[in-house]
């Protein structure tokens, strides 16, 4: 492939001291990720090709794939997140994004993580607050309705 095909300007990740969560979210790198996933005629593919590489590749390259599975996490519709894209059927084939996320976090082991990667978890776990707030939060409402 030639240089120029390859080459990719660099867009540094939002610094960790300065960055607000919506910086994150709408940084040009991560959007392009989730994007990407979100226009893909079948995300279900796009998750099992992930899946099967990432048995096979170097600790590099696993790392990499995790800042795109972060991203699309954080950012994707919760549905879709949580959901295997199967139609929400159980096909241990075909990973949701969340479960393909902690798969490669496992594979990972103890390595060192990128400061993109560590970004990125940053929005996941920003998410899975925000999710836990919401269910406590209906859970708090159907208390209420059945109390009163």
């Amino acid at each position: 492939m030639p240089l120029e095909k390859r080459w990719r300007p660099v867009v540094a990740p939002p610094s960790n001291e300065e960055a607000t969560v919506e910086d994150c979210k709408t940084h040009p790198r991560l959007q392009k990720h989730w994007q990407r996933f979100l226009d893909s005629p079948d995300p279900g593919k796009v998750l099992s090709r992930y899946s099967a590489q990432a048995m096979h590749l170097n600790l590099e390259k696993l790392l990499r794939i995790a800042v795109h599975v972060s991203a699309w996490v954080a950012l994707l519709p919760l549905e879709q997140g949580a959901e295997s894209p199967s139609g929400g059927k159980e096909d241990v084939s075909r990973p949701s994004p969340v479960q393909f996320l902690a798969q490669i976090l496992r594979l990972r082991g103890r390595a060192k993580i990128s400061d993109w990667l560590q970004g990125a978890l940053h929005l996941v776990a920003l998410r899975l607050q925000d999710v836990r707030r919401e269910v406590q939060g209906q859970v708090a409402k159907i208390l209420d309705g059945t109390q009163a």
